[in-house]
């Protein structure tokens, strides 16, 4: 009985279609999580106000040197 249902099943193509779907279930899911985490990280890269640290101030002057490196 077992051996004939296990002919069935490769004889329908269950195993590939099986796996096929978990794939397009996964990929879903990562390209779900991949969205989500680009609408929240990209936005908070698009803000005006923020610069990259390594520019120069404002006045395009050169930055002042700490407070604590003129203690010693």
């Amino acid at each position: 009985m077992e051996s004939e249902i296990q002919r069935e099943v490769r004889n329908r193509n269950y195993l590939p279609r099986y796996q096929l779907r978990l794939a397009e279930e996964h990929r879903a899911a990562e390209l779900s999580l991949l969205e989500r985490l680009e609408g929240k990280y990209r936005s908070q890269r698009k803000d005006p106000e923020e610069r990259p640290a390594s520019t120069q101030p404002p006045d395009g002057g050169q930055a002042a040197e700490p407070v604590q490196g003129l203690l010693f």
